[in-house]
């Protein structure tokens, strides 16, 4: 059996959005492999803790991530976009800066290393966790406790004009 290069399904999927992703997490048992593909879009992206709106159980995140989607498309070159993150059906948030060296964490600028499910899902609710790069060198997280029905997770660009 031929194991799958989850490389060439990334970039399979992904190649035809010139105008940008909108994509949506679906919920348990597709949770997991979207997941992978969520934090393959959001690798590097940039944003400020500040711009991190929460709204009763939605959180809103604005950001500017890499097109990595685009990057064998546009011959190795690498595009920016602004985008949305939005989480709805949030218990709770919890964002942790102990490694991070600034003296206020509130405007600080990070960058996304990774997405994924955390440790601690049951029937109920799951945890999704975004580990980020610090602007000051250190490290944060954000670890969102969220209802696992419906599971509401959602990466939107703002629309461009195809190349």
């Amino acid at each position: 059996m031929k194991q799958p290069d989850f490389t060439e399904l990334f970039f399979e999927t992904f190649w035809k959005c010139d105008a940008g992703v909108d994509f949506r997490v679906r919920g348990v048992p597709m949770m997991q492999h979207d997941i992978v593909f969520l934090s393959s879009l959001l690798h590097d992206a940039t944003f400020s803790l500040a711009s991190v709106q929460r709204r009763g159980k939605r959180v809103d995140i604005s950001l500017t991530r890499d097109r990595w989607e685009q990057f064998r498309k546009n011959g190795g070159s690498l595009d920016s976009i602004a985008s949305r993150l939005s989480l709805a059906e949030v218990y709770e948030l919890e964002v942790s800066t102990r490694e991070c060296r600034a003296s206020s964490a509130c405007g600080l600028m990070v960058e996304i290393i990774e997405c994924r499910l955390g440790d601690g899902e049951d029937d109920e609710r799951c945890f999704i966790d975004i580990h980020c790069r610090c602007s000051c060198g250190g490290r944060t997280a954000l670890r969102f406790c969220m209802e696992l029905y419906p599971t509401t997770i959602r990466l939107r660009d703002e629309k461009t004009e195809p190349r």
